[in-house]
């Protein structure tokens, strides 16, 4: 157990907590131990106990491309961007719509923290005609990221970031699936509170757990270190000086943010729109019972594809379909 660790809550330091899952699924449907509790105190859903520091880094480093998307190299890179290019842009479009009204066209700086590939520090510097630069861990995301934008991409963390480069003023952060990956959610908020300029603004997109419609294992993987509720996110943007001016949930079970420094003046939208907030018993019954649904359809899943032939699997998924239930 040398390279794991037991932490405390980020949001409100207590210790006392209850376990929500033990496990989680990979793509091939192999179970590993993953242990994700909630805080009874303030409802925060967390790994624990977790990889260290030094742990994850070599995660990030060496393997998450393949964990996650199935691209390991350029030909697999290639082969899924192929087919995949305008749902991509589609998705980049309307993050540019989300944020639009927020970034002044032809003047400012646009920092993306865990760019990727690259797609939306692109179709950002298109369509605003704005400076743009972004921060990836990953050398083969970054490789790629460089050739396909021919923007400046900084490989390393936020943290060597700011080391190497120093505190640099922005006038637009953006943060897309990168920050329910961090270890320190609330040190990397006052750190992206520095990196922002008076009247600047950060925008954030995490999957939000309250509203689990996919398979809970989208939400439980070694990356989400912690899994946020609006309720959770809202009170810690809020502990490390920000408010939110606009708020979003979409159809792909996204929460959605625009902070800004509180200090900034401009109208917040506040904590009505978050909606009622849940209590931390309420979201872990909802959470087990859909871990043992989900659990029991896929043990029938298996079952049924290790004894049924293959011809009369694709006839019944056949008949699903134009049923209109989705089978995979």
């Amino acid at each position: 157990m040398s390279n794991m660790e037991y932490v405390r809550c980020a949001l409100c330091n207590s210790d006392d907590y209850v376990v929500i899952s033990e496990k989680s699924r990979m793509k091939g449907g192999e179970y590993f131990d993953l242990r994700n509790v909630i805080c009874k105190r303030c409802g925060l859903i967390y790994i624990n106990p977790r990889m260290t520091k030094e742990g994850y880094e070599l995660y990030y480093e060496a393997g998450f491309e393949e964990d996650v998307s199935g691209i390991h190299d350029r030909k697999t890179y290639f082969e899924r961007i192929s087919t995949r290019k305008c749902v991509v842009e589609e998705k980049c479009s309307k993050v540019c719509d989300f944020i639009e009204g927020f970034i002044k066209r032809g003047d400012g700086d646009f920092l993306d923290v865990g760019c990727s590939y690259g797609d939306l520090l692109k179709t950002v510097k298109k369509k605003f005609n704005i400076s743009a630069l972004g921060v990836e861990i990953s050398p083969f995301a970054c490789e790629i990221a460089r050739e396909s934008s021919g923007i400046n991409i900084f490989q390393g963390s936020l943290d060597q970031f700011i080391e190497q480069v120093g505190i640099r003023k922005f006038g637009f952060i953006s943060l897309r699936f990168v920050f329910e990956h961090f270890l320190d959610p609330v040190n990397k908020l006052r750190q992206l509170r520095k990196l922002l300029k008076e009247d600047g603004f950060l925008f954030i997109a995490i999957p939000d757990v309250t509203r689990v419609t996919k398979s809970i294992d989208v939400f439980f993987q070694i990356g989400h270190v912690f899994s946020y509720s609006p309720s959770t996110f809202f009170f810690m943007a809020l502990r490390c000086g920000f408010k939110i001016c606009k708020m979003e949930f979409d159809e792909k079970l996204l929460l959605q943010v625009i902070l800004t420094p509180i200090e900034n003046n401009i109208n917040a939208v506040g904590d009505k729109l978050l909606g009622r907030r849940r209590h931390w018993i309420e979201i872990s019954n909802f959470i087990k019972k859909r871990i043992v649904r989900e659990r029991r359809i896929f043990k029938l899943k298996t079952r049924y594809e290790k004894s049924t032939p293959k011809f009369i699997r694709k006839i019944g998924a056949k008949l699903l379909t134009a049923l209109g239930v989705k089978y995979k």
